[in-house]
C-alpha cells in the first residue's frame, strides 16, 4: 500500500536563501490580461448540479434537520449517476462518505434507507465509521489526516468526500479559527487532486448561519444554508438557500435556485421556495412578534448590508436585537423554562409562513 502523505504547514523563515532558491523556479511572474484570457484551463469536470471535483462545499442545518439523511442521499445518487431533486448528474463518481458521530448501528439504518429510495445499490459509494477505525483522530491532525489518506489509496480514485460532519471530526474550539486553520494544507491538497469536498456543519443559537467562526466559509466556493420547514405530513423539510456561490453563472443558475426539500413517503421530492407565497394566518403572539420587528426596524434597523445580496431600499435588523425586544414587551415569557426554544420556534414559524427573511445574524419583514 502507497504510504499516506501528510499535509502540514510547512515551518521555515521565506527570507532563508536557500528556501529562496529551492523556490523561484516554481514561482509564476504576474500574467497580463491577454495572457489570462488566452490561457488554457480544464472546464470543471462537473458531477451534480453545484458539485463539481473541483467544489469546496460547507452545508450549515442545525441538529436533527435531517442533514446525515439528505447528504446520504446526495451521495448514493452521485455514485450511482442518478439525478436528485432538480440537480442533473453527469457520471456515477467514487463517493467517500467519512461518519464521525453515529454509531455503527444507526449509521447501517441510514444506509439501508437510502439504497431503498433509490433503489439499487450504488456499488461505488465508500462509507467509513469512525467506530471501525482504532483510535480514531482528528482529521485536522496529521494522524487524522493519515487515515483518510489511506481510505483514498485503498478506492484508488475518488471524485468526492462527505465529511460528516465538522464538530465530530475535528478537535479544538469551533469558535476558534486555529483549529479550522491547521485543515488548510489538506482541504487544499484534495482541490489539487480533483476531490470535491462537501463539509456538514451544525448551525449554533442563530440557525441562520454555522457554528463558530466565519472563517470556515473563506475557503469554500458554495455555502448551503438548510431552514427548518414545518409541515405536518413529515418530519424531514427544510429549505436550502445558497449565500455564496462561486460558480454560479447564467448557465448555471437554475442549480443555485432556493428550494425546499422534503422527505415524504419514502421519497425525496422538491419545489422551488416562492418567496412571493400568501402568508398564512399569524396566531396573536406571531403578529406581536412581526410588529415588535417592524417597529424595531422603523426605529433602529439598517439598509440591508451588500453581503445580504437583498434590494437597497430594505431595511433589517439585528436577530438578537429583536429576540431582546421581544422578552422586553412580553411576547416572549423570560420566565419560561425554556426561553431559547420559545424564541427558535416563534422564529421558524414566521420564516416558515414567509413573513420573515433570516441571514448572517439579519432579520428582515418580507414584503406582501
Amino acid at each position: 500500500m502507497t504510504k499516506p502523505k501528510l499535509y502540514c504547514v510547512e515551518k521555515i523563515d521565506a527570507r532563508d536563501s536557500d528556501y529562496q532558491d529551492r523556490h523561484d523556479e516554481d514561482q509564476q511572474p504576474p500574467m497580463t490580461i491577454d495572457s489570462w484570457i488566452e490561457r488554457d484551463l480544464s472546464p470543471p469536470d462537473i458531477l451534480m448540479g453545484p458539485f463539481s471535483t473541483s467544489s469546496r462545499v460547507i452545508l450549515n442545518a442545525e441538529t436533527g434537520l435531517g442533514k446525515t439523511n439528505f447528504a446520504l442521499a446526495l451521495s448514493a445518487h452521485i455514485a450511482a449517476g442518478r439525478d436528485f431533486l432538480h440537480w442533473k448528474c453527469k457520471r456515477p463518481a467514487n463517493v467517500l462518505f467519512i461518519d464521525g458521530e453515529m454509531s455503527r448501528r444507526v449509521l447501517r439504518d441510514r444506509i439501508k434507507d437510502a439504497v431503498r429510495r433509490i433503489g439499487k445499490t450504488p456499488t461505488q459509494l465508500y462509507i467509513l465509521s469512525h467506530e471501525d477505525v482504532h483510535d480514531f483522530q482528528p482529521i485536522n491532525t496529521p494522524a487524522g489526516a493519515a487515515i483518510v489518506e489511506r481510505q483514498i489509496a485503498r478506492i484508488g480514485k475518488v471524485d468526492m468526500i462527505v465529511f460528516d460532519n465538522i464538530m465530530s471530526l475535528t478537535s479544538g474550539d469551533l469558535k476558534d479559527e486555529e483549529s479550522w486553520k491547521s485543515l488548510q494544507p489538506f482541504i487544499r491538497s484534495l482541490t489539487a487532486r480533483n476531490i470535491s469536498q462537501l463539509w456538514i456543519h451544525h448551525t449554533g443559537y442563530d440557525a441562520s448561519h454555522g457554528y463558530g467562526t466565519k472563517t470556515r466559509e473563506w475557503a469554500m466556493d458554495t455555502v448551503i444554508q438548510a431552514s427548518k420547514i414545518n409541515r405536518p405530513d413529515t418530519d424531514i423539510s427544510f429549505s436550502l438557500s445558497f449565500p455564496k456561490a462561486r460558480e454560479r453563472s447564467p448557465a448555471n443558475r437554475a442549480d443555485y435556485q432556493d428550494i425546499n426539500v422534503a422527505l415524504v413517503r419514502d421519497q425525496w421530492s422538491y419545489d422551488a421556495a416562492d418567496r412571493t407565497a400568501t402568508k398564512q394566518k399569524l396566531s396573536t403572539k406571531q403578529t406581536l412578534a412581526r410588529n415588535t420587528l417592524s417597529d424595531l426596524v422603523n426605529e433602529s434597523g439598517m439598509l440591508a448590508p451588500g453581503s445580504l445580496k437583498l434590494p437597497p431600499s430594505v431595511r433589517v435588523a439585528k436577530l438578537d436585537d429583536w429576540r431582546v425586544e421581544l422578552f422586553s414587551r412580553g411576547v416572549l415569557d423570560a420566565e419560561s423554562k425554556n426561553p431559547r426554544t420559545d424564541f427558535a420556534r416563534l422564529k421558524d414559524a414566521l420564516q416558515a409562513k414567509n413573513v420573515v427573511g433570516l441571514r448572517s445574524g439579519y432579520i428582515w419583514l418580507i414584503a406582501k
